[in-house]
């Protein structure tokens, strides 16, 4: 009896599962952003296992080098335009200015910031020098710069009109068409590595301009519209301070490690933050699922935020439960010694994933209700704990636990702030549906 019982239940739940993708939007924009955010990882773990294969060890380290720096330069140069595509694309008369003035701001800033990196690199990679060596290397890696961010970018204005798929599809064929490139490229060594990055990533951005052209009527020209900036020149430089204080302690750590504790610690750290970073794509997609919801309906606000809560924990709760409890084993796949010195980290940052999850919802409401300057406040605070308590834990001989407890004391403290600054918010719903004036050039 319980053997059917338990089947029949499982039934049950995958049909209302599916019911809930095809009815709900929020729910399946979700579940197609996290497809694509696992997809790119999957297939970027296969690349990088096959090029260690076909490469040698020194183009590979290279390689990961040039694409590392490609993602930083990504970061520094969206200028926060992905948030602002989502936030103001849906109401916007005119989404031919407001896309072709953020791809050329964000193109001029990518380019600005390749040149600094290209006058420093002597300094910090001095085994990069070579791409100061030639007009063409320099041209090269100027062009995988901007194409990286601007295909990065160019999956923004799909959330914002909720067609995600669009982004699950290009994705996964970015990713096969990757892999294919790397078999007749081996030859060129490390030229071969790169050229498949930037031959894929060329493609995928060529396909969503198409796709852009097709679903949204865009045409692409290089263009700053000065009133376009004023419009949404604040909320954007509010959500880059934003993003560049949430993301600052992913970028910093990893130094602090390697400086204080060693090599050997900053693999283990290394190790656990892949995971951690695979736990936190399930708040993070359905918050973005949930900004463009709240843009498009923001009479139901509430509602989307219940629903989106709803996604988010019942995922998250089991995940989390999974990694305290056979976190051990899952990281023994590493090295016994892995699961030794990185389990009390995995299980702090499990742990902080529940209030993060918190703190991306709520967060993503101030978006909605133009409150970004306190999303960056609280997010400037949370950089500020998670890096100074590190420190001070690392210092004073706790090691890498001492990350865990600054992360899960800053996620806590983030999450409250949020909590009540969404409870206590000055405008209603009624106010945000007013003042959303909803114009799709969708057909």
């Amino acid at each position: 009896m319980a053997r059917m019982l338990v089947p029949e239940m499982v039934q049950k739940k995958l049909a209302e599962l599916r019911h809930s993708f095809k009815t709900d939007s929020l729910f399946r924009n979700s579940v197609y952003l996290m497809g694509s955010t696992f997809v790119v990882a999957f297939f970027g773990f296969l690349y990088w296992v096959l090029a260690a294969h076909l490469y040698t060890t020194r183009s590979v380290g290279l390689a990961t080098t040039i694409v590392a720096i490609s993602n930083v330069v990504m970061i520094l140069s969206v200028l926060g335009y992905d948030n602002s595509f989502i936030r103001f694309l849906p109401k916007s008369k005119n989404a031919n200015t407001q896309l072709n003035t953020g791809f050329t701001v964000s193109t001029l800033a990518a380019l600005l910031v390749s040149i600094v990196y290209l006058f420093a690199i002597h300094l910090f990679v001095p085994k990069l020098s070579f791409v100061n060596s030639s007009v063409l290397w320099t041209g090269f890696f100027i062009l995988f710069m901007i194409v990286n961010m601007l295909n990065f970018l160019n999956n923004y204005p799909f959330i914002a009109y909720r067609i995600t798929y669009i982004v699950f599809a290009i994705n996964t064929a970015m990713g096969v068409f990757r892999l294919m490139l790397l078999f007749p490229l081996a030859k060129l060594g490390l030229n071969g590595l790169l050229l498949s990055n930037v031959i894929a990533l060329g493609a995928a951005m060529v396909a969503t301009f198409y796709f852009m052209y097709r679903k949204m009527g865009y045409r692409a020209r290089p263009l700053i519209d000065l009133a376009e900036l004023r419009r949404t020149g604040r909320y954007t430089f509010n959500s880059y301070i934003s993003m560049v204080f949430l993301t600052l302690p992913t970028y910093i750590l990893p130094t602090l490690v390697i400086s204080r504790l060693g090599v050997t610690s900053a693999a283990y750290y290394y190790i656990v933050a892949v995971i951690i970073a695979a736990l936190n794509v399930i708040p993070m997609a359905t918050a973005q699922s949930l900004f463009a919801e709240g843009v498009w309906r923001g009479e139901q606000l509430a509602q989307h935020v219940e629903r989106a809560a709803k996604v988010v924990f019942s995922l998250m709760i089991p995940a989390v439960l999974i990694l305290v409890i056979g976190g051990k084993i899952i990281l023994t796949i590493f090295g016994n010694s892995y699961a030794g010195a990185g389990y009390g980290l995995l299980v702090l940052l499990a742990l902080s994933a529940l209030p993060k999850s918190v703190s991306y919802l709520f967060s993503t409401v101030l978006r909605i209700e133009h409150k970004v300057g306190m999303v960056a406040a609280v997010y400037l605070l949370y950089a500020v704990v998670v890096l100074g308590g590190s420190f001070v834990g690392i210092r004073t001989g706790h090691g890498l636990d001492s990350i865990g407890w600054a992360t899960l004391a800053a996620e806590i403290i983030t999450a409250v702030l949020y909590a009540v600054a969404y409870v206590a918010r000055a405008s209603n719903v009624e106010q945000i549906s007013g003042e959303i004036e909803v114009f799709s050039p969708i057909d």
